[in-house]
């Protein structure tokens, strides 16, 4: 009986160490993000990837409004999704920002956009759009979105930080 729950636990370990990696380049399973494709920062964005750290991402959305401002939706050493505001520019290539309080983004961003091409829940030849955002002070600092709908109940629940006093978060930008 311990052999055949041992047996299980190493093959569910195997099968969850094969999940394709959010890039592609995985052998095949998925195609891999094309960079340099055509694309508007403007949308609703989740963190896919985020490279240059040890720890684990955390869970962050973000959206893009065509007037300039933005609302970044962040968990991280919280149950509390805290939600950030203010305004951002696209000088080229280039992200520059300020949150709501004037306090500026954590550095200035290179944006690019990614597309992929493939098979994406059944359905054949749909694209899936990614976003960029590679530090401008820290080239090994990169943050892959992709894109998507902020789920409602994120919206909805989220609060601003100020209205959580125990939260001492560093901002994800």
């Amino acid at each position: 009986m311990n052999i055949a729950k041992i047996f299980f636990a190493i093959l569910a370990l195997a099968i969850v160490s094969c999940k394709p990696h959010p890039q592609g380049g995985n052998g095949g399973n998925t195609p891999p993000i094309e960079w340099g494709a055509e694309g508007t920062i403007v949308g609703e964005w989740a963190l896919t990837s985020w490279a240059g750290h040890d720890e684990a991402h955390p869970e962050v959305y973000i959206a893009f409004n065509e007037d300039g401002t933005f609302a970044l939706f962040q968990q991280q050493y919280s149950v509390v999704w805290l939600r950030y505001t203010g305004t951002y520019t696209l000088e080229g290539k280039t992200l520059k920002g300020a949150y709501t309080d004037g306090t500026p983004l954590a550095c200035d961003y290179k944006v690019d956009y990614g597309m992929k091409n493939g098979v994406v829940n059944g359905e054949e030849n749909k694209e899936e759009k990614f976003l960029k955002l590679t530090s401008a002070t820290d080239s090994a600092d990169v943050s892959i979105y992709g894109a998507t709908e902020i789920p409602a109940e994120i919206l909805d629940e989220s609060r601003d930080p100020e209205a959580v006093r125990s939260v001492a978060i560093k901002r994800f930008l």
